[in-house]
Parts: structure tokens; sequence; C-alpha cells
């Protein structure tokens, strides 16, 4: 059963972007646009996505009506032929699923962040499709400010990871990381480490190769941040930085105990950010030399691995048009020895980008976002199926 999951990356979804070789090389195919409907006529982004098979998979994001201030939940199913929107529930205003994760066509788990006007703060929101219908379940809060889960993974019915972050308010604010678990009954708060005086701490991404192996990753203020569970407690485990850069990963996922990518960008203040990819190998984590599209802003919000010779991800770049600026997708795969740029479709006319990925059976992978063109944003679905 996977336990591949896919974030939704912080940012605005449109904001501007400012040997482990030896197995046969899988050969990229090309991405293919599949249509997918909308439900608000201003706003509409997919942050995530998950894939039981080829004939059944969940995209999650957020869609607004033109006029209106609220956000709301938008879940969409794909049947093996077509996408269709399935009603999900707010659990207050400016609502959004970041991600989702399945276990089994009736057994499927989103999570996100809504703005609580009872308590003036934004609040964690997951909800769970029982085979008919998407429900809220009540999840806990630490934060005074804003609390949001960013990436879920499903190990088991009752063994479930949802992480992200948690602020807090005072005489100064905090971003700290926050892990919350679901046994079976109820979702409660994990306790997750944060460096000593830590103030901006997120956890972006989660994936597992086992109950007792999970990977959370994200950046604070260090730079590339990877937390380990190992069955009984969260420790962070080093992560590098390219040399003279912050890391920011987004997105992990695990093959096994000893093969698992993160993938997100690279920083230096007054620069443009690069990709940047990371592989554990059981032992340590290293930085694997990644391509990036053009000399402007570059990041990476999305990794899928079906083989240790076959792994995707995602993301967005900026690129010059004239006198301005826009959004493309940038898809990259691994072949067992290196990253290179695979030419992805950008069927906007302003902005393009791709937040999250999902394995499809062993040989095809789905990538979700969103584009821009004639003043409304729509959701984006693409697809790679390759030998």
């Amino acid at each position: 059963m996977s336990t591949r999951t896919a974030t939704m990356f912080v940012v605005l979804a449109f904001a501007l972007a400012t040997s482990m070789g030896g197995a046969a090389r899988a050969a990229a195919g090309p991405w293919k646009v599949q249509s997918s409907p909308n439900v608000g006529s201003l706003a509409n982004a997919l942050g995530g996505v998950s894939a039981l098979s080829r004939t059944d998979a969940w995209a999650v994001g957020t869609t607004q009506q033109e006029g209106g201030t609220d956000f709301h939940t938008l879940a969409e199913h794909w049947d093996g032929s077509s996408w269709s929107v399935v009603p999900s529930p707010d659990g207050g205003i400016l609502d959004r699923l970041n991600a989702v994760a399945q276990l089994a066509s009736n057994d499927a788990w989103a999570v996100g962040e809504d703005y609580n006007l009872d308590v003036q703060a934004y609040q964690t929101l997951v909800e769970h499709w029982d085979g008919s219908a998407w429900t809220i379940v009540p999840s806990p809060n630490r934060g005074t400010r804003y609390d949001s889960l960013q990436s879920v993974v499903a190990v088991g019915p009752s063994d479930i990871w949802a992480v992200g972050v948690s602020q807090t308010s005072g005489s100064s604010i905090r971003n700290l990381t926050l892990t919350e678990h679901w046994d079976g009954t109820s979702w409660t708060i994990v306790p997750s480490p944060n460096r000593p005086q830590e103030t901006s701490a997120w956890l972006l991404g989660v994936s597992a190769a086992s109950s007792t192996d999970v990977w959370a990753v994200g950046f604070d203020h260090t730079g590339a941040l990877a937390e380990h569970w190992n069955g009984s407690s969260w420790s962070i485990v080093n992560t590098p930085n390219p040399g003279g850069a912050l890391g920011d990963l987004t997105s992990v996922d695990a093959l096994g105990a000893s093969d698992i990518w993160a993938v997100g960008n690279s920083r230096v203040p007054g620069q443009q950010s690069r990709t940047l990819t990371e592989h554990w190998d059981g032992t340590s984590w290293t930085i694997v030399p990644s391509p990036s599209n053009g000399s402007l802003n570059n990041f990476l919000a999305g990794v899928t691995a079906l083989s240790p010779t076959d792994a995707w991800a995602v993301g967005t770049y900026a690129k010059q048009l004239g006198l301005g600026f826009a959004n493309r997708t940038i898809t990259e795969h691994w072949d067992g020895t290196s990253w290179t740029i695979v030419s992805s479709p950008n069927p906007g006319s302003d902005s393009d980008v791709l937040l999250g990925s999902a394995a499809v059976g062993a040989s095809a992978v789905f990538a979700v976002g969103g584009f821009e063109g004639t003043g409304a944003q729509r959701t984006l679905v693409m697809v790679n199926t390759h030998a």
C-alpha cells in the first residue's frame, strides 16, 4: 500500500516566483494535460493529489467565487476517465485543503486550514472520505494565531500522520513545527522538536517507509529541516544546505528505509532561488545536483518516487516575458543517475504552477496545481505515463 503523499507550497499559489544507479534507466514520457473542473469563477487551485489506482485518485485544493471574500475547500475525484468535483465541507472561512492521502476507496484523508471567526485565528482542518461523503474530523490546535496542516501520509487505518506549523503570539511571534497523529479514534498533537530559540520552523511534507520510519521535511532558521519518527519520538536529522545558501524542503517521498527523496529550493538572500534535491541512503542526507530552468526563481513543490531509477519532481520557475514575468511549470526526472528537466505544458497565458504529485500505478505520475489566464485561475492536472 502506498504511503506517498504530496504537499501544497506555502506561498500563494499564483504569487510570482521572485552510487544510486545500477538498474535499467526509466525513460521519461511526455506530460499531457487532463481536463479538470472548476467551482469558483475567480480562483481555483489544486495543492495535493493521491492515487490509489489508475481508476481511483483524489486531488484537493481551494476555490473562490468572483465578488466573494471567502475561500472554500475543493475536492476532485478521478474515476479512470474523468475528474469530477465532489462536495467537501468548510470549517470556517478562508478554507483550504493542502494535501490528501488514500488507504482505500472508502478511506481517504485531506488536511489544510481554515479561519475560525469565534477565536479569530487560523486553525487546522482535517476531513475524511468514507466512500460516500467528506466530513470534518476534529483536530487539535496549539497556536494562538495560526495552525495549519500542510501534508498527510496514511500508513494504516489507525496510523495517519499530518504535519505543518503552529504560530504563537505574545512579546514575539514564533512559528514552530506541528505534528499530529490519528490512532483510529482521535487526532492528537505529538511533540516535535525545534532548535533552541527557534522562531520560524515549518514542516511542509511527510512520508513513511513504515510505522516506525516516518520523515517530515521543511525549513527553519538554519535552512533545510528534516525530522524522523522512530516509533516513539521525533528527532531532528542533519540535512545539508548548498554552499552559501539556505535550503527549503517542501516535499518528501519514501521508497524504502534507505531510499528517500526530498525536494525544494535553495536561496541566497538577494539572489534568485534554485532547485534543491536531497537523498537519504539509510545513513545520511546528501545533496544531489538538480538543474534549474533559466536564471530566475525556481522551486520544486512535489516529489514522487516509483523506483530507484524512476522519480519525478515538479514545481515552478519564473520566466521573463517582455517587460514582465510569469510562472511556468517545471518537471524533473531521475533516471538512476541524474536529474534532468523534462518539457511540461503551460496552458495559462499569465501563470502556471505545479504544487503536488503522486504515483499512479508503477509507471505513471499525476501532477496538480493551477494556471491563470483571461483574469481567472483554473485547476491544472497533468499526467505522465512512461516505461
